[in-house]
Formats: C-alpha cells, sequence, structure tokens
C-alpha cells in the first residue's frame, strides 16, 4: 500500500522489519481495518478502502487536529456507515472535523 502512496521500494528498505515505525503501521493498518489488506497494492483495494487507507495516513502522523472534507463521497449507506464509525475512534483523543453532504 505505501508504494501507490508514493513510497517505493527504496523507503520501505530503510526501515528496519520489526521496528517501531513497522510496528506502528501494523497498530494503525488494524486500526483502520485493513491489516488483512496490508500486502494489497492500493490501487486494487476497493473504493471505501482506499479511503480508510487515507485515513490510515493521517492518523500516522500523529496529529491532533485531523480535517476530512467529505470523507464518505461517493459511497453507499454500509462504506458510509462504516467510515463515520472508524472516524469516530479515530477522534479520540484528537479534534476531528469533517464535511459531508448526505442526500436522502
Amino acid at each position: 500500500m505505501l508504494r501507490a502512496a508514493g513510497h517505493g521500494p527504496s523507503f520501505l528498505r530503510i526501515l528496519r522489519r520489526g521496528g517501531p515505525a513497522d510496528i506502528r503501521a501494523l497498530e494503525i493498518t488494524d486500526e483502520v481495518g485493513l491489516l488483512d489488506k496490508r500486502n494489497e497494492p492500493a490501487a486494487l483495494i476497493s473504493y471505501a478502502d482506499q479511503r480508510a487507507l487515507e485515513i490510515a495516513l493521517a492518523l500516522a502522523g500523529n496529529q491532533k487536529v485531523l480535517l476530512f472534507d467529505e470523507p464518505t463521497a461517493g459511497m453507499n449507506k454500509h462504506e458510509t456507515h462504516n467510515i463515520i464509525e472508524l472516524l469516530q475512534r479515530a477522534a479520540r483523543g484528537r479534534q476531528l472535523t469533517h464535511d459531508g453532504h448526505h442526500r436522502t
């Protein structure tokens, strides 16, 4: 997944396998529900999973404030529900702001 985010093999080689960065990456991947897809290229995972990956990348920065612009745009009700739950979990200990438009 890192390769699709602009990080190629040379970036991955400098991380020690099992080191703190690797462990944290696995924790975040598990937190957003993508642990079982960790070896899949980002371009091949579903649209909703790509949005979850974007949230994971934001969480990896360990920021206190996260801003999301329409994080559920283009999703069906089930995917929207899952992303909203993910954002609620991500908001613990952080200020989270998101813009979204729901059409019924």
